[in-house]
């Protein structure tokens, strides 16, 4: 643990391989085909009740998902919103790991830490909508002028990712300094907001992949640090989990809401 911590200090990343239940991960995958399911059925008819991770390597799996998004990206969307609300998604996003891990990258309580726009990612291959380029993580697209010094990125490995199912790329050492960036935001449904860091300051640091990540494993760096989405360059999508985690008594902390009323999603 020690050294995990000294390594996170001083480059910013913490790798832990394997930390979160198969249990969790088994049952984020029943959640994500009974939503599509329900929304395309008939894309989905093969699929019965005994679901888990291993279904990931079932390319009918990966089919289905993408013949989905293409005959209604709209449905598509509301099926992602949506699976961000299930109890499959929260269960993970409070796992005994995380959350034991996070206190001690804090060196602080549970009772101090604030959990804030966490998301389970369904990225399909060659997908340019979504894709983000260089950026650090922010609180939010209004206040581009707060830097999130006191906040925590979770990367989660939901299956075997190789580079080619587009792994994220990041800029180790970057997190230190005070950096700027730009927001483009998106008026389109379905598309990510857009990010701009300088090019000098990117040529500053030597880009970093890891080139395998097994299920359940667990990526931490600051908020701060520069990272951008790899390329799914495979024919699966790349199924994976983005938690971030803030320190409440942290003078740099913001009071925000989540939008949880008058939501419906029409599909």
């Amino acid at each position: 643990m020690d050294d995990l911590i000294r390594n996170f200090r001083k480059n910013g990343l913490a790798f832990v391989p394997g930390a979160v239940s198969r249990e969790s991960i088994d049952n984020l995958y029943m959640t994500i085909f009974i939503l599509f399911k329900k929304a395309f059925p008939s894309f989905f008819s093969w699929g019965n009740n005994s679901i888990d991770a291993k279904i990931w390597n079932d390319q009918r799996f990966h089919d289905s998902i993408i013949d989905a998004r293409k005959k209604d990206p709209i449905k598509f969307g509301a099926i992602y919103d949506s699976l961000q609300l299930t109890l499959a998604a929260k269960k993970i996003l409070t796992d005994a790991n995380i959350i034991r891990l996070i206190s001690k990258l804090f060196d602080t309580e549970l009772s101090n830490v604030s959990c804030r726009n966490s998301i389970i990612r369904l990225d399909c291959p060659f997908d340019t909508k979504n894709s983000i380029d260089w950026h650090f993580d922010v609180i939010s697209t209004k206040n581009m002028k707060h830097l999130p010094e006191d906040g925590i990125s979770v990367n989660i490995s939901f299956h075997e990712t190789h580079l080619m199912h587009g792994s994220a790329h990041f800029l180790p050492g970057s997190h230190t300094g005070k950096h700027v960036q730009k927001v483009l935001n998106s008026n389109k449904n379905n598309e990510s907001d857009r990010y701009i860091v300088n090019e000098k300051v990117l040529k500053q640091f030597k880009s970093f992949q890891f080139s395998v990540l097994d299920i359940g494993d667990l990526v931490f760096f600051p908020m701060t640090m520069i990272h951008k989405s790899g390329e799914n360059s495979s024919s699966k999508v790349r199924i994976s989990g983005v938690f971030r985690f803030y320190k409440i008594n942290s003078e740099s902390f913001i009071f925000q809401k989540e939008d949880i009323l008058d939501n419906d999603i029409e599909i």
